[in-house]
């Protein structure tokens, strides 16, 4: 086992990293120093998937900087697609559909499971009944995950450019996600911004190259002009003008149409030194007739792409008039012609056609745009009618426009498209706006940061709506306390969340809202082991009156008989949801949570096929709802359930898949408590400093959360894993802190009852190493019938198997074989192998102890068999030299020999796993590890 922490807990060697350069493009070639960097980038995305950003002109001029990138990386050996560009302000996922080709014929071939989802991707589509807002991002990710690794089969480097306009967040941010968590993919995306649209800071965790294009402008740039320059000017002349020519390839361009075009190529001495662009701009457009200039400014007041149907609206023109001063003004190179219509050639041209006209023509043009009616009320339209009030000092409407626009987006999971309203939402603030209208903009921003998990901007934002708390209305009050909850929980601080959430349903007026938080306090205070406070909030669901919160309280009752280990209690109030749910044929977050307590309830009872069966069903239907920490806690509880059968590899595949699960999501507090139960693995299998690694990460994290139940099987597993080490001392540490029962302050006045049974197997452990096995055997019974009255058989019979050990010290050797053999049959239906290895070991040991020795041998040899199946080092090790004694007593010396080398094998698997000499040099002296060590055959002492 070479593995010491999880890779998604470690630095990778392999990765690229973030990189900048600037560089002076210089066409016809590439710059030498940029393609050694491009071939770095293409041979680490021919196994892993890269992106280069690119802010600049990359997207103009023929041909372009982007469109020698993308040549270069196929002569590389990749597939090259280059894309429609994007002009003006974007719809959201627009950028994300281009990519994977959904609106083009020779697109992405989809499967009939891929297109029923495929409204994921549309967010002008009407979303189901039945799923949470917050759900669908967590559902998008998954699909777009999954329809990137299809549509990129081979090497691809695809080129996404953005002219113009705002940049389509929600698309960047969720390619940054899913990128980071598909290691497999071979796709080398090339973005492409103009230098006014792009956002710093995204993409920081990919393997990804920052490029800033500066276009370096030479004579061949000017064409014609540049000809009749150099032929009219002294040489030194001619390179004073190139060197103060504006680094812009638009510029240039623009430059070269004045002369061509506006001036029909004669020479004129002003030109020998550049205009400025403004100037540039304002000599063509005072060429332009009233008409053409009416068309610019019509075009810069929409701001993004606009249809010719529109232009005849907004300028009152007959279609073949305005087709003739639109192909005048294609040709003068001051008007692109895209896809769904026109929009102006540079970003300038919009704010320069707005300043050079009449303020009472663009007021008139602008009162058009708001009258016109599209076919279909989209998402540009409503971003353009919001601008246009904003600009004109409507606040009122603006107000109702953007409060439309927050909950369109809201209901359809685009988050990061509501965080990206928020300089819009400041301007309206700096109004005289009335404190509920306020409150009611910022609450969207602040849902939009909890549901991205985005705990920066949301602390920023919630301090901001506290300003406004002051005179609300009860209702709003709740949802403040609500946010204040979420935010805790974000934070992992589970005491304050639960608190908050207390405070929440005092306020809040909706049954169904209030009930919702109702049941996340139940559970943070069962988290933080409230229990006392969880069983008086529970009795509050009596005063909700809905179908929701009767079912929430179902589920919270559930919890807490669970957590309280009365199985059979929760299992009647969960199974009571489950009956209210088919018969209103519900599909929801409830009916995971239901799958997962009765599997929860089935693995506490042993019956551990039963539990997983739970746990894939739940899988399957949070996949189809949505619900991602579901999700996460059916991958997580099977691996738990694999583990508890023995099966380690497959327990550590599991777990490694649900952090696959997170890194898209972005749960720090589950990402940690999967590497809690990755530290109690590897401690099973043997890997004691692997196991320490991993515990004292979590410990460190979960110290001062208040998460109390994480704290208490953290130490527990820190207690027993310094002990094998043998560091008494240090377990004792961790036994005071199990006793105390405190993992936050408010917790000291509720002292805790529940670790009582785990103190005693601790200090049983002590005592058997310390050679006092009548102390160990009533240790072992009392923690052993604590998990038998709480029906949880497989913990229980797991600590009998430690009992019958020390039954066999005591040399009480029939007691001992009653003990096995009831174990052996209380255990039958349980498909454990951990309990069959153990069981067989300890009836080996005890046969050999009483002088049986085929006996001895058959049930070392059983054990033996399971074990290498479980391929588990610290199991085969114990059976090795259990055969090595059952030899040697024997006379059997070569057999003797052959099982001590392989018990050695197992032990150097071990010890392999130190790189701390103090642990490698304490767990040598252990007196198990030491009798196996001081009785090795004369070959192997020497």
């Amino acid at each position: 086992m070479s593995l010491r922490l999880p890779p998604e807990f470690r630095p990778s060697s392999k990765s690229v990293g973030r990189r900048t350069y600037n560089l002076a493009y210089v066409s016809p070639l590439l710059d030498s120093d940029l393609k050694r960097n491009l071939e770095e980038a293409a041979a680490y995305a021919k196994r892993h998937p890269v992106l280069i950003e690119i802010v600049g002109e990359g997207c103009r001029g023929e041909p372009s900087f982007i469109d020698e990138v993308l040549s270069y990386f196929q002569e590389l050996g990749f597939q090259g697609l280059s894309l429609p560009r994007i002009f003006g302000h974007q719809t959201p996922l627009s950028l994300i559909r281009l990519l994977l080709g959904l609106d083009q014929t020779d697109g992405l071939k989809l499967t009939p499971e891929h297109e029923e989802r495929l409204w994921l991707l549309d967010p002008e589509a009407e979303v189901p009944d039945g799923f949470e807002p917050e759900n669908l991002s967590w559902m998008r990710l998954n699909l777009i995950k999954e329809l990137l690794s299809r549509r990129f089969d081979k090497p691809s480097a695809a080129a996404l450019c953005a002219y113009s306009g705002e940049l389509d967040l929600e698309s960047l941010t969720l390619l940054e996600k899913v990128l980071e968590s598909i290691h497999d993919l071979r796709l080398l995306i090339v973005l492409n911004y103009d230098e006014r649209i792009h956002v710093p800071g995204l993409f920081s965790r990919l393997n990804s190259f920052f490029i800033r294009y500066v276009p370096e402008i030479g004579g061949e740039n000017l064409g014609s002009f540049g000809r009749v320059l150099e032929e009219n000017l002294p040489h030194e002349q001619f390179e004073k003008f190139l060197r103060e020519l504006t680094p812009s390839l638009s510029y240039t361009n623009q430059l070269r149409r004045y002369f061509d075009i506006d001036l029909d190529g004669r020479y004129d001495r002003r030109l020998n030194y550049p205009l400025t662009p403004i100037q540039l701009f304002l000599s063509r457009w005072q060429r332009l007739n009233e008409k053409q200039r009416n068309i610019l400014l019509a075009l810069a007041l929409q701001q993004t792409v606009c249809d010719s149907r529109r232009l005849e609206f907004a300028l009152e023109l007959p279609e073949d008039e305005l087709a003739g001063e639109l192909d005048e003004l294609l040709r003068k190179g001051l008007v692109l012609s895209v896809d769904a219509g026109y929009t102006l050639a540079d970003t300038n041209f919009f704010t320069w056609s707005i300043d050079f006209s009449d303020h009472q023509l663009a007021e008139r043009l602008t009162r058009r745009h708001l009258e016109y009616k599209p076919p279909r009320d989209l998402y540009g339209e409503r971003l353009m009618r919001l601008d246009h009030h904003l600009e004109l000092h409507k606040w009122p409407a603006a107000r109702e426009e953007l409060g439309d626009l927050l909950d369109y987006l809201m209901a359809r999971g685009l988050q990061q498209s509501v965080l990206g309203m928020e300089k819009r939402v400041r301007e309206l603030l700096k109004q005289p706006l009335e404190p509920r209208s306020a409150f009611d903009l910022l609450y969207h921003l602040v849902t939009a940061a909890l549901g991205r998990r985005n705990a920066e901007t949301a602390v920023r934002l919630v301090d901001d709506l506290k300003a406004y708390a002051t005179d609300l209305d009860d209702d709003r009050r709740g949802l403040l306390a609500e946010a204040r909850g979420r935010l805790a929980e974000l934070r992992n601080d589970v005491v304050a969340a639960a608190d908050h959430y207390r405070r929440a349903v005092d306020y809040l007026q909706s049954p169904d809202r209030a009930a919702r938080v109702l049941s996340r306090a139940v559970m943070k205070l069962l988290q933080s082991n409230r229990r006392e406070r969880a069983v008086k909030l529970v009795e509050r669901f009596n005063e909700l009156d809905s179908p929701a919160a009767r079912r929430l309280a179902l589920l919270s009752r559930t919890e807490l008989e669970r957590v309280q280990r009365n199985h059979q209690a929760a299992k009647g109030y969960i199974e009571e949801l489950q009956c209210e749910l088919a018969d209103e044929n519900l599909e929801n977050e409830l009916s995971v949570s239901a799958e997962l307590e009765l599997g929860r309830i089935a693995k506490a009872g042993g019956q551990l096929e039963a539990a997983l069966e739970h746990f894939e069903l739940a899988h399957s239907i949070a996949r189809r709802v949505g619900f991602a920490v579901g999700e996460f806690h059916a991958l997580s509880l099977t691996a738990m359930t694999r583990y508890q059968m023995g099966e380690l590899e497959a327990a550590i595949e599991g777990y490694l898949e649900s952090l696959t699960l997170l890194d898209l999501y972005g749960h720090s507090h589950e990402k940690l408590s999967i590497l809690n139960n990755l530290g109690l693995i590897y401690h099973s299998w043997g890997f004691l400093e692997s196991a320490l690694s991993c515990l004292e990460t979590c410990e460190r994290y979960f110290t001062n959360t208040g998460d109390l139940e994480s704290m208490v099987s953290i130490w527990s597993n820190l207690g027993m894993i310094w002990l094998d080490l043998g560091f008494i001392d240090r377990t004792q540490y961790y036994l005071k802190l199990l006793s105390e029962g405190k993992a936050h302050p408010e917790q000291s006045n509720e002292p805790t009852q529940g670790n009582r049974h785990i103190i005693a197997y601790i200090m049983a452990n002590i005592a058997e190493q310390q050679g006092n096995p009548e102390l160990a055997e009533r240790l072992y019974r009392q923690t052993a019938e604590f998990y038998h009255e709480h029906d949880m058989r497989l913990f229980a019979l797991l600590l009998d198997t430690n009992t019958a050990r020390m039954l066999r010290l005591q040399e009480r050797f029939d007691e001992a074989a009653e003990f096995l053999e009831r174990i052996r049959t209380a255990g039958e239906d349980l498909s454990s192998k951990r309990l069959t290895v153990s069981v067989s070991l300890e009836s080996g040991e005890l046969m050999l102890a009483r002088l049986r020795f085929d006996e001895a041998a058959e049930w070392a040899l059983s054990a033996l068999e399971v074990a290498d199946r479980l391929n588990i080092p610290e199991s085969r090790f114990r059976i090795y030299w259990l055969l090595t004694r059952i030899h040697r007593t024997q006379g059997e010396t070569a057999q003797a020999a052959h099982s001590y080398q392989a018990a050695r094998d197992d032990l150097d698997r071990i010890l392999a796993d130190f790189n701390r000499e103090d642990l490698k040099a304490a767990f040598l002296k252990r007196p198990r590890i030491r009798a196996f060590l001081d009785n090795a055959p004369a070959a192997d002492s020497a």
